[in-house]
């Protein structure tokens, strides 16, 4: 029994050990001075980063602007947009199938109909705007069908193309006449937009424009009906301008000079507003979560 006893002892006795290697009669599991998980490191990425830094992602995608262009005339890529917010929403890539444009000719160019296949059959959006072609038709469409489903996204797109565009205009960018460095039609688009709370429509800012001998040059006469009083002018008066647009550039100082309080205002709103916003979607970065289609940031 002795020599059994010693026999075993003399087993269980920890031999050699060799680098990374447990001795021979130890408990599985345990070792001299060796990590039982491996010393290696992962090499997968690490999901939400930016989680809790506060850290917010901005709305719109600046690549999606073009500030040396008008909003609704290639300054914003409403489709483009309205597609990454509409997968946000699905948790999923966008799959052909998903997303219909019909364009039809119409008076004055032609109309597209959106249909969002992949939200349900109720999810169609006629809309009446002509465009001059099957391009800026279906950017159309896309802008009105965000401001019913997204109207948030859809005020930050004017917001953001004003930002880029003042940007660009302080930057010496070429060719654009500006109001304080930013182009007078576009900003004051941008600001009838923000007042009145929704996209601009046809007959919402009219420019009646032609030669005025008087003036050696062209001239504009600006209505803004949208903003309750159609008998309201603002001419341009500019003398020799050679250029129409010019002239309609002109006449849009004049508006935004007469209603500078009340454009002032509207765009302290619509600060305040992304502030809020801005709070709303705070600590949410990284966590993989989608966007209800009320508009609301709280995740699923």
């Amino acid at each position: 029994m002795e020599w059994a006893t010693s026999e075993m002892h003399a087993a269980l006795a920890p031999g050699p050990v060799m680098p990374g290697m447990a001795p021979v009669g130890l408990p599985m599991g345990m070792s001299f001075g060796v990590n039982p998980k491996g010393k290696g490191k992962g090499k997968g990425k690490k999901k939400g980063k930016n989680k809790g830094t506060g850290e917010v992602k901005p709305m719109v995608n600046p690549n999606q602007l073009n500030p040396a262009k008008e909003p609704h005339d290639g300054g914003v890529n409403f489709k483009t947009m309205l597609q990454e917010r509409i997968a946000k929403h699905l948790h999923r890539a966008i799959q052909p199938g998903d997303i219909d444009y019909s364009v039809n000719r119409a008076p004055g160019g032609k109309t597209a109909t959106l249909t969002i296949i992949a939200l349900g059959p109720e999810h169609v959006y006629p809309c009446t705007r002509p465009g001059r072609d099957d391009k800026q038709a279906g950017q159309f469409a896309a802008a009105q069908a965000m401001e019913q489903l997204f109207p948030d996204l859809h005020v930050a797109c004017f917001e953001a193309h004003a930002a880029a565009r003042e940007t660009m205009m302080a930057g010496g960018g070429p060719g654009v006449e500006v109001v304080g460095n930013c182009e007078p039609k576009g900003l004051l688009n941008g600001r009838i937009s923000l007042v009145v709370g929704r996209q601009l429509c046809p007959g919402d800012v009219n420019y009646a424009t032609q030669w005025n001998p008087m003036l050696n040059g062209f001239g504009s006469v600006l209505t803004v009906p949208c903003l309750g009083d159609a008998s309201l002018v603002y001419a341009s008066d500019e003398e020799g301008l050679q250029d129409p647009k010019a002239a309609e550039k002109d006449a849009a100082k004049k508006c935004l000079e007469a209603n500078k309080s009340l454009f002032d205002q509207a765009a302290a709103l619509g600060a305040q507003k992304k502030e809020r916003m801005a709070v709303r979607v705070k600590g949410y970065k990284g966590q993989g979560k989608g966007v209800a289609l009320n508009n609301s940031y709280t995740p699923y």
